[in-house]
């Protein structure tokens, strides 16, 4: 399956050099839209299927140039400008007359060659780290035409693919790019249905169920349970998580990743005109070595970073 040019996928970001988001040096694709709301979500942005005006108080001068292209999205007051997103219908106009670079438009549409010239810039250090494309988000899987069109070039021209999801799709659409992916990282963000619906705002039957069908077809995959204070960190919610992996059956190694609790996100929330949820303090390092023993003493491939 190929795109044509007119096909275009909705894209919030790619960034080269990454070293976080598998193995060697990697292209992470950021696809807009998911189908969760995570409270405590990194990209936040990422997370509406269209895209949405992004305004950054450190860098705004209150030059006042928005208020002059758009006066029914921004307004001036006596504290800076004020912007209702409401009547923004995402077109970016005011962004190249913003003095100060303040304005930013959280996704826009990419096609399909757009996105791989852009993967393709790094192939040199693909081949020299053992590196290769990621797709991330928002959810990738949400837009799978363009994801499995990008996979099979990828494979076409040997590059390595790996996909970031909390796979909260049909399994349909798993089924039908797996083969082409060399290595996943799936999100277990709570055991609990109840209270995994509570704070990402659906319960986890489809992820686990997708989990299990994944790990007997599939050889490469890595959990990833982000450490939330006061939602996950529960020692008996770890332990079922640890408990979920060792049970699965299948042809993949059992790796679990425990990474620990950031807020630097909270940026990013205010760009959208989000209030950022601040889940409490990070994990001390005694905190997280107390826990790597422990887990290591149910299950010994858990790695707490």
């Amino acid at each position: 399956m190929t795109n044509k040019m007119s096909d275009t996928a909705n894209i919030s970001k790619i960034t080269h050099g990454s070293t976080e988001d598998g193995r060697g040096i990697r292209t992470v694709v950021f696809f807009g839209g998911c189908g969760l709301g995570c409270r405590w979500c990194h990209n936040p942005e990422c997370i509406p299927p269209e895209p949405i005006l992004m305004h950054f108080e450190n860098k705004c001068i209150s030059c006042g140039q928005c208020v002059k292209i758009c006066r029914e999205v921004f307004g001036m007051t006596a504290e800076g400008i004020v912007i209702d997103r409401t009547k923004c219908d995402g077109c970016g106009k005011c962004i190249s007359h913003c003095l100060g670079d303040a304005l930013a438009i959280s996704q826009c549409k990419m096609t399909f060659e757009k996105i791989f010239e852009e993967i393709e810039k790094d192939k040199s250090y693909y081949k020299y780290s053992g590196g290769g494309v990621t797709f991330s988000g928002g959810e990738c899987l949400m837009q799978p035409k363009m994801l499995k069109s990008l996979l099979k070039k990828c494979a076409t021209e040997g590059i390595n693919t790996c996909i970031e999801s909390c796979f909260d799709v049909p399994y349909e659409v798993i089924e039908g790019i797996y083969q082409y992916v060399n290595s996943f990282f799936i999100d277990i963000k709570h055991m609990d249905p109840d209270i995994h619906r509570y704070y990402t705002g659906r319960g986890n039957g489809r992820i686990l169920s997708n989990i299990r069908k994944i790990f007997q077809n599939h050889g490469d995959i890595t959990f990833r349970i982000p450490l939330i204070p006061g939602v996950n960190d529960s020692m008996e919610n770890l332990e079922k998580s640890v408990d979920f992996v060792a049970s699965l059956k299948g042809k993949s190694e059992k790796r679990i990743e425990v990474l620990k609790y950031n807020d630097l996100a909270a940026p990013k929330y205010r760009s959208i005109g989000r209030n950022f949820v601040n889940f409490g303090k990070p994990q001390s390092d005694d905190e997280l070595s107390h826990l790597k023993t422990h887990l290591n003493s149910l299950y010994e491939n858990v790695k707490v970073i």
